[in-house]
């Protein structure tokens, strides 16, 4: 398990490579993104990966995953999410879907 600062992770927009967010901060050997903000119905698509460090006694991790988080609306107004996580950015759907309502 990683310890805050030992390694970097890298979530952007899949299709104009802007980076959204980095984080180095790993907390019960998960690492945290802030959460993403989805306002109307719509689908934002990123890309996550872990940035190769300097220490040659690891090795690190070289996969991206691609992210689709769409919200739709409800018929009394609220909104629901979904998030499809893809393995190799452009492999299949690695069976790992999210589906929340409201602000989960």
């Amino acid at each position: 398990m990683g310890k805050e600062g030992e390694f970097e992770f890298v979530i952007k927009e899949f299709y104009s490579g802007e980076i959204v967010e980095t984080v180095t901060e790993i907390v019960d050997g998960k690492v945290r993104f802030n959460p993403v903000k989805l306002t109307s119905r719509n689908t934002a698509i990123y890309s996550i990966y872990e940035v190769k460090g300097s220490d040659e006694g690891i090795k690190y991790d070289e996969i991206a995953f691609r992210v689709e988080i769409s919200a739709t609306e409800n018929e009394n107004g609220s909104l629901s999410f979904k998030s499809i996580y893809y393995y190799q950015e452009t492999g299949p759907n690695i069976g790992d879907t999210t589906s929340l309502k409201g602000e989960d």
